[in-house]
């Protein structure tokens, strides 16, 4: 007696849904820990705070706070600068060593909570 088994497989789907949750909850970290990053860049009129910016590259899955001004560098590898109100230069690894594992929590909630549906 034999037995009969239909087997509908849906890995590319899953994958493909996987790779979607896990980019937005790449850039939902990433926006979480700008966030936080602003609270205490080094802010004089406000240039360098608004030039910052959370993206995600969806293909490798990789997600980046960066900050755009031609002097972004120079103030962030020079803590020993005088800032004012608390601000301070290292300000993303700062923000990345107290709030890095909030921000993984939030990518794998994004990835939870979109595969249940």
């Amino acid at each position: 007696m034999g037995v009969s088994v239909k087997l509908n497989w849906y890995g590319d789907q899953v994958t493909n849904e996987v790779k979607q949750a896990a980019a937005e909850g790449l850039l939902l970290g990433a926006e979480y820990l700008l966030e936080e990053a602003n609270r205490v860049v080094p802010h004089d009129q406000g240039t360098l705070q608004r030039s910052g910016e959370a993206s995600v590259d969806e293909e490798n899955l990789v997600a980046a706070d960066s900050y755009d001004t031609p002097y972004a560098v120079r103030v962030y590898e020079h803590p020993n600068y005088k800032f004012q109100n608390g601000r301070i230069g290292k300000w993303l690894e700062v923000t990345y060593n107290k709030y890095g594992k909030t921000a993984l929590k939030i990518v794998a909630d994004t990835i939870a909570r979109r595969m249940r549906g």
